[in-house]
């Protein structure tokens, strides 16, 4: 692996956790055609190839490499902090607080007397309460005071360590449903949906959705680092969706059309029990386990989440500008994952 280095090149460099992942592509991919040397975390050789395919500099190293993170932030001009720790729970939590740490600390020590660069850290809409009306959330609603994971935490924690150091830090909340490429968790719904022979929705599906392309997604982080006063976005939180709410039953229909599958509806506990059966191979020995996060896994496919986009096409210019996710899967990218998993079905 190459050794990170300040040159007279014009070029900015971008650090970027995540980098391999589904938004992480489609982020570096952006950064590099518009001119980023682009430095990308990667725990793995396919991850490093991943990486190299997009024109990257793959870095070896993982959100506990803490040294690693400090000085790849150091020379770095952004940091987009993508990667999740695994697990739903406080030490999850822990490990994403101390890796933005060590990236805020490397942003300040690269500043010197300087401004420090700018970290983008990611969330989710679902962070914020469902409107009791039915209506649309924005930046400034509610928290949950009940989340269905801790995606809270770590996005307080972050806009925290940005007061706390003077490092910008901004707040990217991703859509629930982020979609595009035949692949994210559309693809496992509908892959799961072939093992099940059917499609479900919980209750009468009427909760609405948040989404977002994950090309229209990258765009948004794009124009967070071309702003021309980066200082000026400290601390603020955008919501990175659509526009397009449509309803789980709608969702789960799209999906069952292209299946050729029925379209059922479960009572809360039966979703929740058929998604622990579903998830009980990665937790041998651990039906506890499984049963918990199959709960968590059922209230993510009835949270009701309408998250306006208005602030980041009012204060950015984002025009999410991409096809949205019911033409995608009947019309769009999804339509050659259906014709393979229908083949599965015929066997």
């Amino acid at each position: 692996m190459s050794t990170p280095q300040r040159t007279s090149e014009p070029r900015k460099t971008l650090f970027v956790t995540g980098a391999a992942g589904y938004v992480g592509s489609a982020i570096t991919a952006l950064a590099v055609a518009e001119g980023y040397v682009v430095r990308g975390l990667s725990r793995s050789e396919k991850s490093d190839a991943t990486i190299t395919q997009l024109g990257g500099v793959p870095v070896r190293g993982d959100l506990a490499s803490l040294d690693v993170l400090r000085r790849e932030a150091a020379t770095a001009d952004a940091v987009i902090s993508l990667a999740a720790p695994a697990g739903h729970d406080l030490a999850a939590v822990r490990t994403d607080e101390a890796a933005v740490a060590a990236m805020v600390q490397g942003l300040r020590d690269g500043a010197g007397d300087g401004h420090a660069g700018l970290l983008i850290a990611t969330s989710g809409s679902l962070v914020v309460a469902p409107d009791p009306a039915g209506g649309a959330t924005d930046e400034e609603s509610p928290l949950w005071d009940d989340p269905i994971n801790q995606r809270v935490a770590c996005e307080l924690n972050a806009l925290r360590l940005g007061r706390e150091s003077g490092v910008p830090v901004v707040v990217v909340r991703l859509a629930p449903f982020v979609y595009g490429r035949g692949a994210s968790g559309v693809r496992l719904f509908m892959q799961g949906a072939a093992q099940d022979g059917r499609v479900w929705y919980v209750g009468a599906g009427d909760e609405r959705t948040s989404t977002v392309h994950v090309e229209d997604a990258a765009r948004l982080y794009s124009l967070l680092l071309a702003a021309a006063r980066p200082d000026k976005l400290a601390g603020q939180v955008f919501n990175c969706t659509s526009g397009d709410y449509p309803t789980f039953r709608d969702l789960m229909a799209a999906m069952g059309e292209a299946l050729g599958l029925p379209v059922v509806s479960l009572a809360f506990e039966e979703a929740a029990a058929a998604c622990a059966a579903a998830m009980a191979p990665m937790f041998p020995g651990n039906p506890d386990g499984a049963a918990t996060l199959g709960g968590l896994m059922a209230r993510f496919r009835s949270a009701a989440n309408v998250a306006s986009n208005q602030k980041a096409t009012r204060e950015l210019g984002w025009e999410p500008k991409e096809k949205g996710i019911l033409e995608d899967i009947r019309h769009g990218s999804y339509v050659h994952v259906a014709a393979e998993l229908r083949k599965t079905l015929a066997l």
